[in-house]
Parts: C-alpha cells; structure tokens; sequence
C-alpha cells in the first residue's frame, strides 16, 4: 500500500471520540462520515496493516489524505489544557498607553482584514516562523498583556477572538515575547474560539472560556 499523508493545511483533534478538522486553505471545519472517520483513526494510530486500499479512497476523495511526501505526518494536534488565566487577575482599571491604542489599533485592523481575505494560511506561516524567547520572561509578559487588552479596550471595533488574538500574538513578537495562538473546536453544539496560550495559562481570556474547547491548530 502507498504511504499517505494529511494536507500541510489540514489539522485535526479527536473530541468526544469523534475527528474535528480544520481545512486552513477552505476556512471550514468538517467532520467525516462514521466508516471514513474510523479508517482514518486507523492510520492515526498506526492501526493500517490489512487495510485494502478501497478503503483509503473516500479519505482521499475528502481531502484529508495525500500522497507521501506532499503532507505532514497523520496526527492529532496534542497540545496542553489550560489550568490558568491571566485575564482573570489582570487588572481591569489599568489606564492605556496612547502609544499603545494606536499600535494595537493598526494590528487589530490588519488581523481583521487577513481573516476576511481568507488569508489565514500566510498568515499562520508568519507566527511559525517567529523566533521569540520563552524563558525567564513571565513577568514581562504579563505586562505586556495588560497593556494590549488595556489598549484594546479603547478600540472601536467588536471583539473577535481570532483577530484579537492573532493581533496580540503579533503585539508580543515585535517584543521577542513567545506565546502560541491556539484554535479550539467543541460539539453539541459545535463551535471554534481562539486564544494565546503560554504553558498551561491563558494570557487572553478567562479560564472557562478557553477550557471547554479541544485545541485543533496550534501556531
């Protein structure tokens, strides 16, 4: 049998035993039929000894297959549950920074118009490719944070989670401050929310907003 591969551009998490994708290119997430979403797991798990190669073929009618070596190895995104929000000890009073309303105001708009390009791809690839430090920088961080959602309290336009957090992923870059930007799905009902995340702890919103979603892309 031929080896395959998910698309570069797809990422998938299992939640409530069943697989949630996320095609980046197409910006939509979908779920497989029972039998698809079973072989798949299948190869997910290493499971595909025996498997006749009929089987394989709605996979990739679906595009979530590719022939190695076009894609990325079969894998669930695995990524740490919150157990922390720094939102929820922020200090809500602090007063914005002019210089930093009129920064977060130029990213915020940029990240909204990224998202309504469909330009996501491009953009994700970014925030790969940004080399920021992780280490001994918590306190800077914080503050950092603070000072964006004080900012973006002042911003005429509605809170978004994707563009805020894509802007605020930036906001920290240009500081050499890491945090990851992650996407995460639920059902019944189905939703997505995004949010950045350092370690186990939240940096843009609450505790409970961001833990009742599996992470499915994680930037």
């Amino acid at each position: 049998m031929k080896r395959f591969q998910m698309p570069s551009h797809l990422f998938v998490c299992v939640v409530d035993g069943q697989h949630i994708f996320l095609d980046l290119v197409r910006d939509r997430y979908f779920r497989l039929p029972p039998t698809e979403d079973a072989a798949f797991a299948a190869l997910a798990e290493g499971r595909s000894d025996g498997m006749a190669a009929s089987s394989l073929e709605p996979l990739i009618r679906a595009g979530v297959l590719v022939h190695h070596p076009e894609g990325k190895p079969i894998a669930s995104t695995a990524y740490p549950l919150p157990d922390a929000s720094l939102a929820e000890t922020a200090d809500s009073g602090r007063p914005a920074r002019l210089i930093d309303v009129a920064e977060v105001a130029t990213l915020v708009l940029a990240a909204r118009r990224t998202v309504r390009r469909k330009a996501l791809p491009r953009a994700f690839s970014k925030l790969s490719n940004v080399r920021a430090d992780r280490s001994g920088r918590a306190r800077r961080r914080d503050d950092l944070v603070r000072r964006f959602v004080a900012a973006r309290r002042l911003i005429p336009v509605a809170p978004n989670c994707l563009y805020d957090s894509l802007a605020l992923r930036r906001y920290l870059a240009r500081r050499d401050v890491a945090a990851d930007l992650v996407i995460g799905v639920k059902l019944h009902p189905f939703g997505a929310h995004c949010w950045l995340q350092e370690g186990a702890t939240v940096l843009n919103d609450a505790l409970g907003g961001a833990s009742g979603f599996k992470p499915v892309l994680v930037a």
